[in-house]
């Protein structure tokens, strides 16, 4: 209420709510890119020469 008794919409708390309620009901998805890049020669070459081989190969 203002000074003179009138009521004012103040809409600030109206679109949180709606905002907490989309997230919510899952209408709003926050997107995010969830990508692994792997070096698989890198990998095989640690572990081949953590399994003894000093050439980096399984032979």
């Amino acid at each position: 209420m203002n000074q003179h008794g009138e009521y004012t919409f103040d809409s600030i708390g109206a679109n949180k709510a709606l905002e907490l309620l989309g997230k919510t009901l899952g209408i709003y998805i926050d997107k995010t890119n969830n990508t692994l890049n792997t070096n698989t020669d890198l990998l095989a070459s640690i572990l081949s020469q953590l399994n003894g081989d000093a050439n980096g190969t399984n032979s």
